[in-house]
């Protein structure tokens, strides 16, 4: 799509900028705008007309749009809602761990760990903070903290202020005849 957006506005080098774009945007945040300043500085050596500048500029931002937009949503259905603090730091870090190639495998990781916290009981809070936004299933009131006492024993407390209601059963609730 930006290639042959590139190609209508008449940019020189439009096939080799649109494949570096397409591959860039891969990369979260950071890779558009990366691929966003090579098209420019490229499109500015290529000519010195500064409507091409402004034309690879809307053809960037007219794509962004169509693809954040419509695409990703309808093909990517937010299966996987992964906090955008989230992946920025994944990306950082995957970029200081493993270079170029962290960041591309930063996201896909990330989505893993997301999608294993939310299946394990016990990490479920870690899923929580990833999320892009509450869960559906998981009550936080049904958490139970440890109480450390004088001597350390453990207790545990209820965190919800819901008083504790006796579950009846068929065999209690029988009047006795």
């Amino acid at each position: 799509m930006t290639t042959v957006g590139f190609m209508i506005v008449g940019l020189e080098y439009a096939i080799l900028l649109g494949v570096i774009t397409g591959i860039l945007n891969l990369i979260p945040y950071i890779g558009i705008l990366t691929a966003g300043i090579i098209s420019i500085i490229a499109s500015l050596t290529a000519t010195p007309d500064i409507s091409i500048v402004l034309g690879v500029i809307i053809v960037i931002a007219l794509t962004q749009l169509i693809d954040n937009n419509l695409l990703v949503p309808m093909i990517v259905s937010s299966k996987v809602q992964i906090n955008a603090f989230v992946s920025i730091v994944g990306i950082i870090i995957g970029g200081a761990v493993a270079g170029v190639a962290g960041m591309f495998l930063a996201i896909p990781t990330i989505a893993i760990l997301k999608v294993i916290f939310d299946r394990v009981g016990p990490l479920k809070p870690w899923g929580y903070l990833m999320s892009d936004d509450l869960p559906k299933i998981y009550r936080w009131g049904k958490i139970k903290l440890p109480l450390y006492g004088y001597e350390n024993t453990t207790d545990t407390v209820n965190v919800d202020n819901e008083p504790q209601v006796s579950i009846f059963t068929e065999t209690t609730t029988k009047p006795e005849s």
